[in-house]
């Protein structure tokens, strides 16, 4: 699987980032959301859970809580307007009032954001075209550049299709001197339009 945040970006994970538009449903099983990071479920300590999941029981957990394809766009959007004073506030990382899963509760958890970040999943696939469609890219300085240079001498794809790629690079991204906060402001732009 290919993981992602949705609706934010969170400054440690990384020196480049990348929003995107919805996933396009047909080109994908999936896509799947939940209302919280996985990982951070499957170690066991960062999400607090009433009544406390069984060992063993994490993924049905998942599974339950997973929308598939566009489906938890009303869901989150309805969560949003109850769980912050502002539409900023989730790109941010200021702390819910309430979760968007009854049984998760916020003040059992460890106090990482990932406990309330929705993520975003797309199984890791060679897709005859992406389903997902890029609208802006920010590099950390200095780090567009070498990824320039190896999509060049990579043979992971056609020259042709290098090229291309390339020059939606360079269409669609921005060097930064943090590339996290320049996608915060970004996301911000997006929830106040």
């Amino acid at each position: 699987m290919t993981y992602f945040f949705v609706g934010r970006c969170v400054p440690k994970f990384g020196s480049n980032t990348i929003a995107s538009g919805l996933p396009v449903e047909m080109a994908c099983d999936g896509p799947f959301t939940t209302p919280f990071d996985t990982g951070a479920l499957a170690k066991g300590d960062k999400i607090a859970v009433s009544p406390a999941l069984d060992p063993g029981k994490s993924a049905e957990f998942v599974t339950n809580h997973t929308y598939v394809g566009r489906k938890y766009v009303d869901p989150m959007a309805a969560w949003l307007a109850t769980a912050f004073e502002s539409p900023t506030d989730y790109a941010d990382g200021k702390t819910p009032t309430v979760h968007a899963v009854p049984e998760i509760t916020l003040e059992g958890c460890s106090g990482d954001a990932r406990v309330w970040t929705w993520e975003g999943r797309i199984p890791a696939k060679d897709y005859e075209e992406s389903p997902v469609s890029v609208r802006q890219v920010y590099f950390s300085e200095g780090k567009r550049e070498p990824y320039i240079d190896w999509v060049r001498d990579t043979d992971l794809v056609t020259k042709r299709e290098g090229r291309q790629h390339m020059r939606d690079v360079y269409a669609y991204s921005a060097e930064l001197d943090d590339a996290a906060i320049g996608m915060l402001d970004f996301l911000r732009r997006e929830l106040t339009a």
